[in-house]
């Protein structure tokens, strides 16, 4: 795993500006787009401000990472994320998700 559990958080501020904003993206469009590379294009529109520095990351691994998660538990958003109608609020998820995932790798290697 290239990144960390933190390398996420600027990604999860972003899509939180969005939630406060007031905008909205469906679960099939997060998808359609994460599967299609867009996910720095989703969270550039996803907001006005400038994204928060990321660290030199594989962004491609963030990509994958997102996109397996999404997919494992399509249909099973509200049972396992307790969200139904947002797509930011999943992504939000999912990044947690993903971060969590980081962090235990973290820990089995350093620990």
């Amino acid at each position: 795993m290239s990144y960390y559990a933190m390398d996420l958080e600027p990604l999860i501020f972003r899509a939180l500006e969005a939630l406060d904003a007031g905008r909205t993206i469906t679960f099939d469009e997060l998808r359609r787009r994460i599967r299609a590379g867009e996910l720095w294009e989703v969270l550039q529109e996803a907001g006005k401000y400038p994204i928060p520095a990321i660290p030199d990351v594989d962004f491609q691994e963030i990509t994958d990472t997102i996109s397996d998660i999404l997919e494992v538990n399509r249909g099973d958003e509200a049972e396992h994320f307790y969200i139904s109608n947002n797509g930011y609020c999943l992504l939000i998820a999912v990044l947690r998700e993903a971060s969590r995932d980081a962090a235990d790798v973290a820990r089995q290697i350093h620990g």
